[in-house]
């Protein structure tokens, strides 16, 4: 596995005159995306963690402010996992084709730098989303959706998509990435009337969208 080492340093404190190496980057999953897909990007650090971090049980929200850096562009750190060490940052479409040095930016200018560590592959065609039959469904319990990506690049797809209700509210409403162009959405919730009739639409960054079947959401 290549691994990239940071280029930069972090001092210990102004009482030392030795200084500690910024944390690398040990891996990014995916490894590629298309010119014109969205992908959620997970970002994994080891070594010293040089950002302010507020913990919870099992999740940690950065204090300090920093950004994913691909090429020329920049992109929000959307959460952290795995007390701060894993960083996950949703990449949009628009990278040049090619390899890209990838980077954790913070505002004084220190960055972590994982050169040629992402790379930017031709367009994908993609030429739709379906879903699979829904059965009847009880308000408020978790149930599993199936998306199937269409087209001849069918199975390269690995982005993700946004997800509404036609009648009351839904979670989530935005999914999980797909995986060789299929995504089992676990523990979908639907909150609407008992008895009511309601469907689902999933549209990706593209703009193709599809809308479910009809189904039953009994009363809990």
């Amino acid at each position: 596995m290549k691994r990239w080492m940071s280029v930069l340093a972090l001092p210990l404190c102004a009482c030392g005159a030795s200084e500690l190496p910024l944390p690398s980057i040990v891996s990014v999953a995916p490894t590629s995306m298309a010119a014109n897909e969205r992908i959620l990007l997970t970002v994994n650090l080891e070594g010293t963690f040089p950002f302010k971090v507020a913990y919870s049980e099992d999740s940690a929200e950065l204090v300090t402010s920093a950004r994913l850096g691909i090429g020329e562009q920049t992109f929000d750190i959307l959460r952290t996992e795995e007390k701060g060490y894993r960083l996950l940052s949703e990449v949009g479409e628009g990278l040049p084709v090619g390899p890209h040095e990838l980077r954790v930016e913070l505002t004084d200018g220190r960055q972590v730098v994982f050169e040629d560590g992402f790379e930017v592959t031709q367009p994908i065609d993609i030429t739709g989303i379906a879903i699979d039959p829904i059965a009847t469904q009880i308000r408020l319990k978790p149930f599993r959706v199936i998306l199937r990506a269409q087209g001849p690049d069918a199975e390269l797809f690995q982005g993700r998509v946004n997800l509404s209700v036609s009648n009351g509210t839904m979670t989530p409403t935005q999914s999980s990435p797909f995986n060789q162009g299929v995504l089992l959405q676990e523990d979908v919730t639907v909150d609407a009337p008992g008895g009511s009739f309601v469907t689902i639409t999933a549209m990706d960054s593209a703009g193709h969208s599809v809308t479910s079947n009809s189904f039953r959401v009994l009363a809990n």
